[in-house]
């Protein structure tokens, strides 16, 4: 009996198929892939947040700083909590937030960004991932107490104290922590730049970067960094300025 098998034209024919579902789908599980990344992230803030808002119970509603405390720094392989090298030789260790929240988490895997695995993204020579790694970013301005009034004219001074909670207007639209930049989860262009944030409150949201693309200096985000006990919305821009918008609640 004899058998009739495929002709050349067929299989051209299913490969063409093949790769034309293949050039259709694999975008689409890419995106679904970062969406995970994302997703997974915005675990990660929500977990540091809580953990943030256990310190600032336990240390009578002041949020963890003092003079020079500024960032999330966590040990990469080859460093330790005590001993955190830049490669300028700087230890940051004695002014880093996140040995102060280690108590209160389980799994110090939350301090690293999934689409920054190595903590070393924006490093530009700065530190080494193998010693220190940075996924998050702190909000320094809560930690050293900083002040800007009448920004961007006038100057900025700073206290070298940590904010407390009971200080705060609206902490609820107050960065608190976030993805070191927008660019880890979205295309980190104009009107379509996002990141992740966890705000003074504990909540987190994936939230549009506006700052950079706003005309005259007028940035919620930089405003809320000087003037954290007058936050302004840092999903829009401030209009006419920041000061004015603080100052009418």
């Amino acid at each position: 009996m004899r058998r009739r098998g495929f002709t050349l034209i067929e299989l051209l024919v299913v490969i063409a198929i093949i790769a034309i579902l293949a050039a259709i789908l694999f975008p689409v599980f890419a995106q679904a892939r970062e969406k995970a990344r994302q997703a997974s992230c915005l675990s990660n803030l929500k977990q540091l947040g809580l953990a943030a808002m256990m310190y600032v119970q336990d240390y009578d509603e002041v949020y963890p700083g003092g003079p020079g405390v500024s960032s999330l720094w966590t040990p990469g392989p080859q460093g330790a909590w005590d001993k955190l090298i830049q490669t300028n030789g700087t230890n940051v260790s004695v002014t880093n937030v996140a040995v102060r929240l280690v108590p209160y988490i389980k799994n110090q895997q939350i301090f690293v960004d999934p689409d920054d695995p190595t903590g070393d993204r924006n490093a530009a020579g700065r530190w080494s991932g193998n010693i220190m790694r940075l996924s998050y970013w702190w909000n320094f301005g809560l930690s050293q107490g900083y002040s800007w009034p009448t920004y961007p004219n006038g100057s900025a001074s700073v206290s070298n104290s940590p904010l407390a909670m009971a200080s705060v207007a609206k902490p609820a639209t107050l960065q608190l922590m976030q993805d070191n930049w927008a660019s880890y989860h979205s295309p980190g262009t104009q009107g379509q730049a996002r990141w992740n944030i966890c705000f003074a409150d504990g909540h987190v949201k994936f939230t549009p970067y506006v700052d950079g693309w706003v005309p005259g200096n007028q940035a919620p985000w930089l405003w809320n960094l000087y003037n954290g006990t007058r936050p302004v919305s840092v999903d829009q821009a401030c209009s006419p300025d920041c000061a004015t918008v603080a100052s009418q609640g």
